[in-house]
């Protein structure tokens, strides 16, 4: 949308001009000034790398970030980012449905020790116990996921340049 609004700027910018051109507008038109809220668009898309980009898609941005910090935190401390199932014992067939009542020592029930790290870690913080199937799609959402720039550091930077200058 802010695009869009940018590129009927040009637009209308280059109609008032040839208007002016075949002499339909006199000196007297008060000439509207299109480069400040051009201006404010540009800036608007610059910002939006660093702001929106990061967390297009997500329906949570804060917990994902939290959720992939702690990641980070577990690897930094020397684990690994990996998960696996539960096997009963004396069966081969992991596909047939379990029957245990413990849903965390189900057979075939994602088990690792990071998995035990988030639960005790998220469930004070979000106020609710995730499942370890969920707690396995969380880190395998978070798994390929590249350190970036810190949108708030950069900001911090831009402010203080800003300033500065």
């Amino acid at each position: 949308m802010v695009e869009q609004a940018l590129l009927s700027i040009g637009h209308l910018e280059k109609a008032l001009s040839a208007l002016v051109e075949n002499g339909l507008l006199d000196k007297n038109f008060p000439h509207p000034n299109l480069s400040h809220p051009e201006h404010c668009l540009n800036k608007w898309i610059s910002d939006y790398g660093v702001w929106v980009q990061p967390f297009v898609g997500k329906s949570n941005p804060i917990q994902a970030e939290m959720e992939w910090r702690l990641i980070e935190l577990w690897k930094k401390s020397g684990g690994k980012v990996a998960w696996s199932r539960t096997k009963e014992e004396g069966r081969t067939d992991t596909g047939r449905r379990a029957t245990a009542r413990d849903a965390a020592k189900r057979p075939n029930a994602p088990d690792a020790p990071l998995i035990d790290f988030l639960t005790l870690t998220l469930e004070p913080i979000l106020g609710r116990t995730l499942k370890p199937s969920g707690i396995a799609k969380l880190i395998d959402r978070h798994r390929g996921r590249q350190q970036r720039h810190d949108p708030f550091l950069m900001f911090a930077m831009r402010d203080r340049i800003g300033r500065d200058t």
